[in-house]
C-alpha cells in the first residue's frame, strides 16, 4: 500500500507549496510582519515518513500558559511540499500526542494545571470542580485563536490550496483545488 502525497495533520486544507524557494519568501516575510520569529537554529519535525523543517514559530500566552506554535513545511512523500503547524503547550504537542484533536488538548492542560493548583495552591475539589469548565473553555478559545493565525498565514503563503478528496485502494491520493479563496 502507497501513501498519500501530502500529510498535514493540524491544518484545515493541503496548503501546497513548490520547491523552487519562492513560497518560503512569502511565508518569511509575511510571518515576520506579523509578529512571527524564524528559529535561530535549523529546527527540524522528524515525522518518519513525511519529515519538516520549522519554518516559523510564535508565542500565545494566557492566563496561566504559554502556547508554542510552529509552522512547519512538511515534504510530500512523492514530490512538493505543505505547510502544516502544530502547537505546544507544557510538553504536549497537538500532532503528536492528540492527532489534532484540540480540545482533548485543553483538557489535559488543563487537568495537569489544576493538579499543580491542588498541590502547591491548596485548592480543594469543589473550588477545582467550579473553576475546570472556565478552564478548558479558556484554554480551547486560546488554542482556536492561534490555530486561525496559523491557518490564515499558511494560507496567505501557500501556492495552491488543495482539499483531499480520497484515495483509491492502492493507496493513491485525489487532491482538487479548493474553491475558498486565501
Amino acid at each position: 500500500m502507497s501513501a498519500a502525497n501530502f500529510n498535514t495533520i493540524n491544518a484545515a486544507a493541503v496548503f501546497a507549496v513548490t520547491d523552487n524557494g519562492a513560497d518560503c519568501s512569502r511565508l518569511l516575510t509575511t510571518g515576520t510582519r506579523r509578529g512571527w520569529s524564524i528559529p535561530a537554529s535549523r529546527t527540524f519535525d522528524n515525522n518518519r515518513c513525511y519529515p519538516g523543517r520549522v519554518m516559523l514559530e510564535k508565542s500565545f500566552y494566557t492566563d496561566r500558559e504559554t502556547l508554542a506554535v510552529s509552522i512547519i513545511r512538511r515534504a510530500g512523500y512523492y514530490s512538493g511540499a505543505a505547510l502544516d503547524w502544530d502547537i505546544k503547550i507544557d510538553g504536549y504537542s497537538l500532532a503528536d500526542d492528540f492527532r489534532g484533536d484540540r480540545d482533548e488538548l485543553a483538557a489535559a492542560v488543563v487537568e495537569d494545571l489544576l493538579a499543580d493548583l491542588a498541590y502547591y495552591d491548596g485548592w480543594n475539589r469543589g473550588l477545582v470542580a467550579i473553576h475546570r469548565p472556565r478552564l478548558v473553555r479558556e484554554m480551547s478559545a486560546a488554542i482556536d485563536r492561534a490555530a486561525r493565525e496559523a491557518d490564515a498565514l499558511c494560507a496567505w503563503s501557500c501556492d495552491v490550496r488543495l482539499c483531499y478528496v480520497g484515495s483509491f485502494s492502492n493507496g493513491e491520493a485525489v487532491y482538487r483545488r479548493s474553491r475558498r479563496r486565501r
